[in-house]
């Protein structure tokens, strides 16, 4: 008799220790099964055609809603970062093709503020605060920056090192 006691609570132990492993288990499923979106190459006809074709504009990353009619887009920037001065003279440019554009830029590096709603913006959009420049318009998010795509008939040359 002492010894199917025993058993009885071994059995219930084991029970319930499956129970909470698994329901841990479960758990981290549901918090972790989401992977980090990836962020489109800034190409600039990618973002004039985010910029052309936005549809929730005057509504900027950070939940922050400005005039209607106007289109708030965020770059997030370093001092020094070659794409990212380019990025800027662009953006200077669809400005005056695009009057509505609202652009609000913010230094990274030496601003502890910007960076802060940096990691705070990714975080909203499901990506990781990877590099500079990143721009934000709408619900697409753009990766560093370039004037024109790559054709599919460019090759590229390894450089050893």
């Amino acid at each position: 008799m002492l010894l199917g006691e025993k058993m009885r609570k071994m059995f219930f132990v084991f029970a319930l220790s499956l129970l909470l492993v698994s329901s841990i288990a479960y758990y981290l499923y549901l918090n972790f099964k989401q992977t980090k979106r990836i962020p489109e190459i800034g190409f600039s006809n990618k973002i004039e055609e985010a910029i052309a074709n936005c549809t929730n504009c005057n509504l900027c990353p950070d939940g922050k809603e400005i005039e209607k009619g106007k289109i708030c887009f965020y770059l997030f920037w370093e001092e020094g970062c070659p794409f990212c001065a380019k990025e800027k003279i662009f953006l200077e440019k669809l400005k005056q093709k695009y009057p509505n554009l609202e652009v609000h830029d913010f230094e990274i590096s030496y601003n502890e503020e910007n960076a802060k709603l940096w990691v705070e913006t990714c975080a909203k959009y499901n990506v990781e605060p990877l590099a500079v420049p990143m721009s934000f318009i709408d619900d697409k998010v753009f990766l560093g920056f370039a004037e024109k795509p790559i054709q599919e008939n460019e090759t590229f040359t390894k450089i050893e090192r």
